[in-house]
């Protein structure tokens, strides 16, 4: 029981997502208010919110809050 270190979830990037722990890469597209991501079989679809400038929320079934971390150089 002791403190972990953040995690990246994924990386967004100009046509497609990181999942660092799949080791994989999906397409996605943003359609209005929505993230919309074709994974390999199904597309899912995520309503997106922001909270200042370093915190996103996706809502799918429940939503879920990531916060931008700072890259290593």
């Amino acid at each position: 029981v002791g403190s972990e270190e953040p995690s990246a979830s994924f990386d967004i990037q100009n046509d497609k997502i990181y999942y660092p722990d799949l080791f994989k890469y999906y397409k996605y597209k943003i359609v209005k208010d929505s993230l919309k991501i074709k994974y390999e079989d199904y597309e899912g679809s995520f309503l997106i919110k922001m909270e200042g400038r370093d915190t996103l929320i996706l809502t799918g079934d429940e939503p879920q809050s990531f916060y931008r971390g700072k890259k290593s150089k």
